[in-house]
């Protein structure tokens, strides 16, 4: 038996804001691009964006950076749609993550919110020493919990 789902949200992580990511190949705008599609799409099917960290490609981005991270939000609030966030490790700010600039942005550590039928729960990164502590934080009944963690902190280094 095959099952249709409708999906309630777009997920996305490391977006990795910077004015160039690819500084030696004289590429500019390129991460600033990928984000806009991913709002567009978001926009176009009516959809809240749910991020997973890394969104800035370093803890004290440029203002030019916060600025076009912010532009895509006022977008997704134009359109009456939610937009939740969690840092990973290139992003994290544990005194003010700079997307909370934004009145419209949740931030989702060590908190739930629900979209229609489905609850999401969110970690920002935290060292690999207490991963452990918070997923077995997640309260009970949680969907989909949004994370941005190292894969090397779970499979060790090979």
């Amino acid at each position: 038996m095959s099952r249709t789902f409708e999906p309630v949200f777009v997920g996305c992580s490391d977006w990795h804001l910077a004015e160039s990511a690819y500084v030696n190949r004289d590429v500019m705008g390129d991460a600033i691009d990928a984000v806009t599609r991913i709002v567009d799409y978001a926009c176009e099917h009516n959809l809240p964006a749910v991020a997973s960290g890394d969104l800035f490609d370093a803890a004290r981005p440029p203002a030019t950076v916060v600025a076009a991270a912010l532009q895509q939000i006022d977008r997704l609030q134009e359109h009456g749609l939610g937009f939740y966030y969690t840092q990973g490790q290139h992003d994290v700010d544990r005194e003010f993550p700079w997307v909370s600039l934004h009145p419209w942005a949740t931030h989702l550590h060590r908190q739930s919110f629900d979209i229609g039928d489905v609850r999401v729960y969110g970690i920002d990164w935290v060292p690999s020493g207490r991963i452990t502590a918070e997923l077995e934080a997640v309260p009970s009944g949680t969907h989909v919990v949004a994370a941005h963690q190292v894969w090397c902190d779970f499979m060790g280094s090979r």
